[in-house]
Parts: structure tokens; sequence; C-alpha cells
């Protein structure tokens, strides 16, 4: 069982959110070169950041944390097998939160 099959989601409720360190939030995202994509954003809402990134690429997906940059510099290699997109121009990459209940504005990620 990956972690991905432990995933549950809650409501968004003060009691869910006192009790999480981070959240996976629904996203979209425009890279550098202007490509749009679907994913996830983690934040941290202790530090109250989006720490990394989950790119939805059809039956894949490409992540890219901040805390984690040699594998994540391995994820933007994966990308460019995936899409056939230099990973050049995936940085940095714009995203808007999904979740409209959520106070977290539209924002950058660079590793």
């Amino acid at each position: 069982m990956s972690s991905e099959d432990t995933l549950v989601p809650v409501p968004m409720t003060r009691a869910a959110l006192a009790e999480a360190d981070s959240l996976l939030i629904h996203a979209k995202f425009l890279t550098a070169h202007g490509i749009s994509h679907e994913g996830l954003v983690i934040y941290d809402l202790d530090l109250d950041e989006v720490f990394a990134i989950d790119l939805f690429l059809g039956d894949s997906h490409v992540i890219l944390n901040k805390h984690v940059r040699d594998l994540s510099n391995l994820e933007l290699e994966r990308y460019e097998a995936l899409t056939g997109e230099h990973p050049g121009g995936v940085l940095p990459i714009q995203y808007h939160i999904m979740a409209e209940s959520l106070d977290i504005g539209p924002g950058i990620f660079m590793l």
C-alpha cells in the first residue's frame, strides 16, 4: 500500500486544521514556459509556506520539494522524460489554490 492510498479528504474545520502538520491542497500550476498542470501543493501550517508540489502528468506525477533538492532535480529530469519539455522551463512555477475556503493566495514555487 502506498502512502497515497492512506490519504483521506477531510472537511476544512478548525479541529481538522488544529491536528494537521501540513495540508495537501488541489491547485493549478503554470510553468515558466507557460504549460498548465494540475496537482497538489503541500502546505506547512506552522511555517505558513508551500514547501513541495506534486504535478499530475497523466498517469504519472512529479514531486518537487524544497527540502530535498537532489531528489527534486531527478524529478525534473523525469518531467522532461514524461512531457518532452526542457526542465529548465518548469521553475519558477506559479500556483493557484482551488479551495476558495482557504486563505492562501496565488504564489510562486522555486527550489
